[in-house]
């Protein structure tokens, strides 16, 4: 028997140098990330955890490797127009046009999305005999319309903030990348169950598990990296 879900996650604009973030478990059983400790936190042995950051030095269009049964689907790119030839033409259309994060413009926005699916074998109990994951992408980026028309430095600028963008997206997407290899390893570890609906039920709560993890991380990443100040993503 085949089953099949789809988990959504939102993942908002961040960039940046190397970022520390915390990993610990509350007294729920509940796995957090942070780029800071809490007080509960703070008096337990807490080893660090470390989220990749994509290298500054330009975009890379390939994702981190993957474990077996992950699928990477090329990533797609959603251009949003902006109009201008000065500098602050061109920022007053960037925050008309620009995506949003809390009703606040982000230059860039990426949504990854984890599909899976898997089967069952149905021997004794029920166990997971097969999982295929797959990772896709979707990156919000400004396409500068009036871009031949510009000065030579505002188009210079403009290509050295357009690539710190995308380093920084793309860095994004290797987080659901690596959010597909967690899963796929959580559910090697997860063991069978009486039936299936029940581990049907086990492995729906995995996914939002890990969702929220996820979810933790890039949000800690976003806090840290300042939203890619110290990545270059600034356009002045």
């Amino acid at each position: 028997m085949k089953h099949h879900l789809v988990v959504p996650v939102l993942l908002l604009a961040a960039f940046a140098a190397q970022a520390q973030i915390y990993k610990w478990t509350d007294a729920q059983g509940h796995v957090h990330y942070s780029d800071q400790l809490p007080a509960e936190a703070r008096s337990k042995d807490i080893a660090p955890a470390r989220v990749r950051i994509a290298p500054s030095a330009g975009a890379s269009s390939l994702p981190p490797a993957t474990d077996p049964g992950v699928e990477v689907i090329p990533t797609h790119i959603e251009p949003y127009p902006v109009r201008g030839i000065t500098l602050d033409d061109l920022g007053v259309s960037m925050r008309q046009r620009a995506p949003r994060d809390g009703g606040e413009p982000v230059w860039g926005k990426t949504q990854w999305r984890l599909n899976w699916t898997y089967t069952f074998d149905t021997g004794v109990g029920c166990r997971v005999s097969e999982v295929h994951v797959k990772v896709s992408a979707t990156l919000q980026m400004p396409d500068w319309l009036d871009r031949d028309r510009a000065p030579p430095d505002l188009q210079s600028r403009w290509s050295a903030f357009y690539q710190a963008l995308m380093v920084h997206e793309e860095g994004h997407r290797d987080n659901g990348v690596r959010a597909g290899n967690d899963f796929m390893r959580r559910i090697g570890a997860l063991g069978g169950a009486a039936d299936c609906p029940t581990l049907s039920a086990n492995i729906a709560a995995l996914g939002q598990q890990l969702t929220t993890e996820y979810q933790s991380v890039d949000d800690a990443y976003d806090r840290t990296t300042r939203h890619g100040a110290t990545q270059g993503a600034v356009l002045q």
